[in-house]
């Protein structure tokens, strides 16, 4: 049974994601989300041809395409009622159910040879849910399969940002500045609300995000901590992680601190 303050973290990030708003601003987004996301997937489509996929937090259905085009043997699963909604409506062709990643009770052991968890889905879970993740993905994927998801860069510009603080983009264009001064009042709410919620431990932090107004809260890890979780989560040696921005390989020890988040492949050993 998930904690109280668990439970608060998915209300208070469920309640984020099945705004209209977000919705909207989902739906326009109908490519890679950074060069790091395009390096991987052009990196792993010789792998996955034809291959079974499951598309964890699948959302409005921005990856349905591009996924698709590596195999029709394809099911999308998100625990927003209101995305799965959406994402139905705008590919009502394709399998999509609504699911939680913590729990693929419904799917068989071995089974996929592609498990995707994209646009750093994974860290809208407490730090203690995120094993569960990783031990039902491993479950469910077929000896040799790949994991590949994005996770938040804890060394990265993320931790850092505040309602206060605007990029410079914005300031510069009087468009989304006026916007944005509309929406500060709500920005304000909801950092200091969720700031609550903050935890952190070992290589890891859990706080507010700047997404959707300081609407949600999510884990941001260091690349060392990540690696080493996937590991203990029993994944082959050596997973490969990609930079957000340059889509260049990393590893332990590299400047990381332009990244937002890095993309990590793992791999299910092929013997047990």
């Amino acid at each position: 049974m998930p904690t109280k303050t668990e439970t608060i973290i998915d209300r208070r990030n469920l309640q984020s994601w099945a705004d209209p708003r977000t919705i909207s601003e989902l739906r326009s987004l109908t490519t890679y989300t950074d060069p790091g996301e395009q390096v991987c997937l052009n990196r792993l489509t010789p792998g996955a041809l034809g291959v079974p996929i499951l598309d964890l937090g699948v959302g409005t259905g921005r990856t349905i395409a591009m996924l698709l085009a590596l195999s029709p043997d394809y099911v999308g699963i998100d625990y927003t009622a209101a995305m799965v909604d959406a994402c139905r409506a705008a590919h009502p062709s394709t399998e999509v159910r609504l699911g939680d990643a913590r729990d693929l009770q419904d799917f068989p052991t071995d089974h996929f040879g592609l498990v995707v968890f994209s646009f750093n889905g994974i860290d809208a879970v407490a730090h203690g849910d995120r094993s569960a993740i990783f031990a039902e993905v491993r479950r469910v994927l077929r000896p040799g399969g790949v994991f590949w998801f994005s996770t938040h860069n804890l060394s990265g510009p993320g931790p850092k940002e505040r309602p206060w603080r605007l990029p410079r983009a914005i300031v510069r264009h009087p468009r989304w500045a006026a916007r944005t001064a509309v929406r500060m009042p709500r920005r304000l709410v909801n950092y200091r609300r969720n700031s609550a919620l903050r935890d952190q431990g070992d290589g890891w932090e859990f706080r507010v995000a700047g997404a959707h107004d300081f609407g949600i809260v999510i884990h941001y890890t260091s690349l060392a901590a990540g690696l080493a979780e996937v590991q203990a989560a029993g994944f082959a040696p050596d997973p490969e992680a990609y930079d957000s921005v340059t889509g260049a390989r990393v590893h332990v020890g590299d400047d990381t601190t332009s990244a937002w988040w890095y993309h990590v492949v793992a791999r299910k050993p092929e013997v047990a």
